[in-house]
């Protein structure tokens, strides 16, 4: 079996003496011709080269033994003498003959011009770039597509290659329109991307440098903040408690309640308006925490932020009284509970009172669809509560 029905295929490859000599350098024979036989044996590994022509390749490293035997004599067998008497010779090369495996299986599929990317691209269309001027090859692309019957995409190109501005202002008239098409959050999307991810100020004036024309400055969202807050006037801050006015907290939960499913509403009748209902709870909890010692300007009680107690108030469901109707919407969630009192409690086992008078609040949402609907009441069942620290 010859070497081609092997598989391998008869190259020539250049080899440096240097490289040579520094196989001889390895063998661990004393005698030259022991390095010698290394050599070769490393020149074989190599080159690949199959047993049959061992004997051919060998002839071919003869010159080169007889030269260095040679030149290593009449360096008195001195290394460095020799490396600095032959360092030309030993930059030369000699041909040796190599053997390379040829490659099998299918060729690899050439893929269609539209298919391929960027670079692959690039590099087929070098030369026919290099060699063309870009005048011709733009009118050829212009001729080709009108051709294929594409008359609008060759319209285009005829049309920017008219004047060198050209196409700088059309490609400026495509930038403008995608940014036009960019949808700006508005300042509640806003909002509640920055209260749900507990962004700072900071942190959110870095996201918005990226793209300034998708999100509202800082201070709009300062704004829509403070519409989350109830009136001023239902706080009452001192230094061991805050407090709102229960009246007001309900009223302004539903107002902002209707603004936020101001879609939903539109959608309902008059008599479905009428027969809304909120349904809310409201619960007490306790902590204890690491005391800071903070001095109180206005009372000489021995209170601290050690032990503090608290009372929420949480909208749950709005729903319509007729079950008929099959309105029902869910709201219960962590942060739509509200705040109703916050204490500092005097001691940690201290008992607080409190005192829970029932009633019936009428809440009216704003206007829908510009119309007039106060005159439609949003019944809110809570209660009272009032509180004192015995």
């Amino acid at each position: 079996m010859d070497l081609e029905d092997r598989g391998f295929e008869e190259t020539v490859r250049e080899k440096s003496r240097t490289d040579l000599y520094n196989y001889i350098k390895q063998s661990s024979g004393r005698l030259l011709d022991d390095k010698f036989a290394y050599m070769e044996d490393c020149v074989i590994r190599e080159t690949n080269c199959p047993t049959e022509k061992i004997s051919s390749l060998k002839k071919e490293l003869k010159l080169f033994k007889w030269q260095f035997r040679q030149k290593w004599t009449a360096a008195s067998y001195k290394e460095e003498r020799f490396l600095q008497n032959n360092a030309k010779w030993l930059t030369g090369t000699i041909k040796l003959s190599a053997w390379v495996k040829q490659k099998t299986g299918r060729p690899r599929p050439s893929k269609e011009f539209g298919e391929l990317s960027d670079r692959s691209k690039r590099r087929k269309t070098k030369e026919l770039r290099a060699q063309v001027p870009d005048a011709t090859l733009t009118y050829a692309a212009q001729m080709s597509l009108r051709a294929a019957g594409k008359s609008d995409a060759s319209a285009i190109i005829k049309e920017i290659t008219k004047s060198p501005t050209r196409a700088y202002k059309i490609r400026k008239v495509i930038t403008q329109n995608k940014e036009k098409n960019i949808q700006r959050l508005s300042t509640m999307e806003a909002l509640s991307m920055f209260v749900e991810a507990g962004l700072s100020r900071s942190q959110y004036n870095v996201i918005r440098s990226a793209r300034k024309q998708l999100y509202p400055c800082y201070s709009l969202l300062q704004k829509a903040k403070a519409d989350c807050y109830p009136k001023p006037e239902s706080f009452h801050v001192t230094d061991t408690c805050a407090e709102i006015k229960l009246q007001d907290l309900v009223d302004h939960t539903a107002s902002r309640l209707c603004t936020y499913l101001e879609e939903v509403l539109k959608g309902l009748s008059s008599e479905e308006k009428e027969n809304l209902k909120l349904i809310s709870k409201w619960g007490c909890d306790g902590s204890q925490q690491t005391r800071y010692m903070q001095s109180l300007q206005n009372t000489n009680e021995s209170y601290d932020d050690a032990n503090i107690f608290q009372s929420s108030f949480l909208p749950l469901r709005l729903l319509l009284s007729r079950a008929s109707l099959g309105f029902e919407l869910l709201l219960a969630m962590k942060q739509h509970a509200r705040r109703i009192f916050i204490i500092s409690l005097q001691h940690s086992n201290a008992v607080v009172s409190i005192s829970v008078t029932n009633f019936v609040m009428v809440a009216r949402p704003p206007s829908v669809d510009n119309k007039d609907i106060d005159a439609v009441p949003l019944m809110i069942e809570t209660s009272h509560l009032t509180y004192h620290e015995i």
